[in-house]
């Protein structure tokens, strides 16, 4: 979790301009819209990147593309200010959302790449990055929560709030944009947010939770067990239930032996917790995007323990 930056690209006709032997230095381009390249190995696949680190890289090359042949002021916005900054976005994507003040023209294709929203941003409310306007983070985390469905507003608010977002300041814009289209649900998500996570998997299971009408659970809760304190990553305590995330990430790049005795002890942490009355619920990524599924297995087992 950390800001972002974006891409170095030119415009086709300055690099018309330059001597050839520049040109033969700049290597191979390719086109990323009408009138702007990259450098190939900008695209290239590199070292290996999950999808969605690959989509996020996608809307940052195209939001500076846009950058470059503007002709109107703009501000970064939405989801594309979340991923500069460094939010947690579920599902990244284009098109690139940008907001400003005046109209301007926009050919079909272009708005399959780039959404244009109209309205006049107060200054308090943006930031420059990367030498482009970007709304703040407290602004980004407002609208995205008034805009994306309420797990992908919880997440994003989750990790604007780790960033560093002040909560005062989110007031406000909330109260100043009362009425607003989705500021009742951008509202719900950001009280529902927390500081206190370490990964988007741990937010999506407490907004799953919380849609599916279960009380708020616990982040990161310790529990004192026959093998000393055991953090866990989302917990209902009175129920003594608890999703822990898969850790099949940590677990990448260890030698046989070392994963031998990791396995080891993540199996006899798993029977201390049981043996302290707890029910463990082992949660992967792909298990928790099956959104409807996992909210059905948190009710039967919640629901369970509260008899």
């Amino acid at each position: 979790m950390r800001p972002r930056h974006l891409p170095d690209l030119v415009r086709t006709r300055d690099l018309a301009l330059l001597p050839s032997e520049d040109r033969a230095a700049a290597g191979p381009m390719v086109r990323v819209r009408r009138g702007v390249l990259a450098p190939a190995t900008l695209v290239a696949p590199g070292a290996p990147r999950s999808p969605a680190e690959r989509a996020g890289d996608d809307v940052l090359r195209h939001a500076r593309a846009f950058e470059r042949v503007a002709g109107t002021p703009f501000a970064l916005s939405r989801t594309t200010a979340a991923i500069l900054l460094g939010c947690w976005v579920l599902r990244p994507g284009l098109p690139v959302h940008v907001t400003q003040e005046t109209r301007a023209s926009t050919s079909a294709h272009d708005r399959r790449l780039v959404v244009r929203h109209r309205q006049r941003i107060p200054e308090r409310d943006l930031r420059v990055h990367d030498d482009v306007v970007v709304t703040s983070l407290e602004r980004t985390v407002v609208e995205c929560a008034a805009t994306l469905p309420f797990t992908g507003a919880v997440v994003l608010a989750d990790s604007g709030l780790r960033l560093g977002a002040d909560r005062a300041v989110i007031e406000d814009l909330l109260g100043s944009l009362a009425g607003s289209r989705g500021i009742r649900q951008a509202r719900a998500a950001i009280e529902a947010a927390s500081n206190v996570v370490r990964s988007p998997g741990e937010s999506m299971v407490r907004a799953v939770a919380l849609r599916a009408g279960l009380p708020a659970p616990t982040p990161l809760h310790v529990v004192d067990t026959d093998l000393g304190p055991q953090e866990l990553d989302v917990a209902w305590v009175h129920e003594r239930v608890a999703v822990e995330m898969d850790g099949a990430v940590k677990l990448a790049g260890l030698g046989e032996s070392d994963l031998t005795r990791r396995l080891h002890a993540e199996m006899e942490r798993h029977d201390a917790l049981t043996r302290a009355g707890w029910v463990i619920l082992r949660a992967t990524w792909a298990m928790v995007l099956r959104e409807a599924d996992l909210a059905r297995r948190l009710v039967r087992l919640v629901h369970h323990r509260m008899l």
